[in-house]
């Protein structure tokens, strides 16, 4: 009965972990995206610096 425990505790670590790097992987890919889609207004390398900084406030 104990190693059954033991196994769940490791099961729910271990999908706690995956839904952290996927919520990591998510925010990424937004700041990704957000410096695309900026780079289409805004000239030069001002694309860039707004994706560094949105990607500093997360």
């Amino acid at each position: 009965m104990q190693t059954e425990a033991t196994s769940y505790a490791e099961q729910f670590q271990g999908l706690y972990t995956l839904c952290q790097m996927v919520a990591v992987v998510l925010v990424l890919a937004g700041c990704y995206y957000l410096g695309w889609g900026t780079s289409i207004w805004l000239p030069g390398s001002t694309g860039v610096v707004l994706l560094l900084v949105a990607a500093a406030a997360v």
